[in-house]
């Protein structure tokens, strides 16, 4: 296994239209990784194909179907409308956000990059899908699929999961590299709908620690990868999977993370 380690937009290929679905942490990657798109000079808009709460530190557009033009501030967060019994935005659908990247490609000028929030998982640590979800813009280029490493050697509880009853199996195990195979093998990633963008699973949480006791070590981020590595299942190289697959784990708040690709 060999691993590399970088920044949240290198996990993510430094790929031009992101989607993250899942939960712990994704509404705070979407941040991580539009500020660092920002700060190495490309243009960037944020937006949502589901709801989230108002986050004002980028410029706003709100349009149900004209994205930001060029007098847009960047980065910028485009929603369609404010929800005022839900106190939330929501955004375009994906159908607009995927016929705004098509044209902005087709023009070939003022490329900018997308950063999408294509999930909603009320604040649990974990997320399994209906039938209609995710909502995942088909220009996607790279998805990433969160999760909380905090999971990791836990029980995982029925509060900790949302739509929990889809897959019931899964409560009252002990999350560990043979259970996290077992939850890949039903998410997104393997879906057929999603076959031509490269994935990232990416275990979200405290690591790297500033001080003793406060999150997890690089050494034991290593170790969880590793146990990933060494209990790849069998129908794993059967299935036909994303063209691209990398497991990560890091922390969004601190814009880092480790990782390793399957292919």
């Amino acid at each position: 296994m060999t691993t590399a380690a970088g920044g949240l937009w290198d996990m993510c290929h430094r790929a031009g239209v992101i989607t993250f679905v899942g939960a712990g942490g994704k509404t705070t990657a979407v941040r991580q990784v539009t500020e660092e798109i920002d700060r190495s000079g490309f243009s960037v808009i944020a937006s949502t194909t589901t709801k989230v709460f108002p986050d004002c530190r980028f410029g706003l557009w709100r349009s149900g179907d004209v994205p930001p033009g060029s007098e847009a501030a960047s980065p910028c967060f485009w929603y369609a409308e404010y929800i005022e019994d839900e106190g939330k935005w929501r955004g375009p659908s994906v159908q607009t956000l995927d016929r705004a990247v098509a044209a902005q490609r087709q023009a070939g000028v003022g490329k900018s990059c997308w950063v999408i929030e294509g999930d909603g998982a009320r604040g649990k640590k974990l997320k399994l899908w209906r039938t209609d979800e995710p909502q995942i813009p088909r220009l996607t280029e790279c998805a990433v699929l969160v999760f909380s490493s905090g999971l990791w050697g836990n029980l995982i509880r029925e509060r900790d999961v949302h739509r929990a009853e889809i897959f019931p199996a899964l409560t009252g195990s002990i999350w560990n590299a043979g259970v996290t195979w077992r939850y890949l093998r039903i998410s997104p990633v393997f879906n057929s709908l999603y076959r031509d963008m490269a994935w990232v699973v990416f275990a979200n949480g405290p690591v790297f620690p500033k001080a003793p006791g406060n999150g997890m070590s690089e050494g034991a981020v290593l170790s969880r990868l590793g146990d990933l590595s060494r209990t790849e299942p069998d129908w794993l190289r059967r299935v036909e999977g994303p063209r691209h697959l990398r497991l990560a784990m890091g922390d969004a708040k601190e814009g880092r993370a480790l990782w390793y690709d399957l292919w």
